[in-house]
């Protein structure tokens, strides 16, 4: 049930996609634990900004080992300062981690983005997540890096 309310989300922020940014990215996450380190994964994203504030939704299909992880996240931004043509943003969100092979649980990410213009439409972004998860799930705690092309509509 869960799943599909989150997939629910996505899709009508999709549908309503007139004034937003749609994104690809690849990303790696490692954990705490050595053995599980080296998640490689690929997402979708769908954001809004709101002067200097941004809210985002992201679909991110990551392999640990050899299993499959979905994780759908919220997060927040706030841009923090400009230099040249560069955003630095603050960000903070909510993820729901679910592996196709064991538990599935919530964590909590902080952490910085940085995105940088190429054309009026298209941008390059940078992402550095810490992720803190529920104990059923303290194997996805870590770092999250990703990078990323965004396109304006």
């Amino acid at each position: 049930m869960k799943k599909l309310a989150i997939m629910t989300v996505l899709a009508i922020a999709v549908g309503a996609a007139s004034a937003t940014d749609i994104g690809l990215r690849v990303g790696g996450v490692g954990g705490l634990n050595t053995d599980i380190a080296g998640f490689e994964g690929v997402g979708v994203t769908v954001g809004q900004k709101f002067g200097k504030l941004g809210a985002e939704l992201a679909y991110d299909r990551e392999w640990k080992a050899f299993t499959a992880v979905s994780r759908y996240s919220m997060v927040g931004s706030y841009d923090v300062a400009s230099f040249k043509k560069l955003t630095f943003a603050a960000k903070a969100g909510v993820a729901y981690i679910d592996p196709a092979v064991g538990v599935s649980g919530y964590a909590a990410t902080v952490g910085a983005g940085v995105s940088y213009p190429l054309t009026k439409k298209v941008s390059l972004v940078a992402d550095y997540f810490h992720q803190f998860s529920q104990d059923r799930i303290n194997s996805f705690n870590g770092n999250l890096f990703t990078l990323g092309a965004k396109y304006s509509f």
